[in-house]
């Protein structure tokens, strides 16, 4: 059968305008012909690695909001326990329970949900950490590669408490790291390295080669001390240069919350770093920053829908009642780094305690 080319090209045309990737998946359930078109746009490497997030908000039911409709999609997520939700990678959403020993043991049970593809839960060894504080016990979660394409080639990195651990498919335990007391406040991989970010900027780094060998010995290398003054808080995120930013989020003369950007310079052995002179723009870069990986998008490639040189993220708010009960509100705000304002997008009225905060997710195409 001959295809209508003038139809195809008129449906691209269609299609480019949707930059919201769940309006992208439902353009391709309408039939095979418009299927075929979302594939082959999918195909355009630029467009495949530049993908809009999306919010993940908690409502009645988990849902997803578009930074460029300006639309909130309820769906029905196939996440149970969703209270628990404690980040996002790759897709996946992670989700922890707890269970309580005596002195304090404390076993802290990780599953890993991907409720945008058939797959099964992914259910790793338990944590044991020995305190009774549980708010904020996993701070960040994430993933070096999909396990739905990497099934026995990806490792987990978790912050919990002061420590950092990682643990790779198919090893029957984690490997714990911690620092002379340090805090660490986010973690990402970079190839076989995975970076940890302390509380004080100090960035070290392990080898992460070793695992696939079975060896479960770990090194971790210093690379950097900073002497920056502790912040709220401090993502790491690559560029879509591939370079490595420290982005800090700290206030302004304690009235308003600012950021600064500084990227990382490594010299060809990867031994040595240091943090250069902030950064006065991000060139084509937009940077989504939260509990979940910080993801870079590009301004060019969502012309008129991102805002240039700008720092996405989530402000919550606790408020407390007479009572010491408290509720949370939440927003997006939008930073430019070029000019220092602050803009708001996307006010959520209040959610109740213990139901986690939003998330940015990248969908996968499906």
């Amino acid at each position: 059968m001959e295809r209508d080319w003038a139809n195809l090209e008129a449906l691209g045309l269609i299609l480019d305008k949707l930059y919201e990737r769940v309006d992208q998946i439902w353009f391709g359930a309408v039939c095979k012909n418009w299927l075929s078109v979302a594939k082959l746009n999918h195909q355009n490497q630029e467009l495949r690695n530049n993908v809009l997030p999306m919010l993940m908000i908690p409502k009645t039911n988990l849902s997803l909001y578009g930074i460029s409709s300006n639309t909130t999609y309820e769906f029905q997520f196939p996440i149970p326990y969703y209270d628990n939700c404690c980040g996002c990678s790759h897709g996946w959403i992670t989700t922890i329970h707890t269970k309580y020993h005596a002195y304090f043991a404390l076993d802290i049970f990780i599953t890993m949900f991907n409720p945008f593809k058939t797959v099964s839960p992914i259910t790793l060894p338990p944590l044991r950490t020995y305190s009774d504080y549980y708010e904020g016990l996993l701070p960040k979660v994430t993933l070096s590669a999909d396990p739905i394409t990497s099934p026995n080639d990806y490792v987990v990195a978790v912050i919990y408490h002061r420590t950092l651990a990682i643990f790779n498919a198919g090893q029957p335990r984690w490997t714990s790291i911690s620092y002379y007391g340090f805090i660490f406040m986010d973690v990402m991989f970079d190839g076989d390295l995975v970076y940890g970010l302390t509380k004080h900027h100090r960035l070290l780094s392990s080898d992460l080669s070793y695992l696939h060998e079975g060896d479960i010995t770990t090194t971790i290398n210093c690379i950097s001390n900073s002497s920056f003054r502790k912040d709220l808080k401090c993502y790491l995120v690559k560029s879509l240069e591939g370079d490595l930013w420290m982005v800090r989020k700290l206030l302004n003369d304690r009235i308003m919350i600012k950021f600064e950007v500084f990227k990382l310079q490594l010299n060809a052995q990867r031994e040595k770093v240091k943090w250069i002179v902030k950064l006065k723009s991000l060139g084509d870069n937009v940077l989504f920053v939260g509990d979940c990986d910080s993801i870079s998008a590009s301004a060019s490639c969502f012309s008129g829908r991102l805002k240039q040189d700008s720092i996405y993220h989530i402000n919550r708010a606790k408020h407390y009642t007479s009572f010491g009960q408290y509720w949370e509100t939440f927003n997006v705000e939008i930073y430019n780094v070029k000019d220092g304002s602050i803009c708001h997008q996307y006010a959520e009225n209040s959610f109740l305690k213990h139901v986690p905060p939003p998330l940015w997710v990248a969908l996968p195409f499906q």
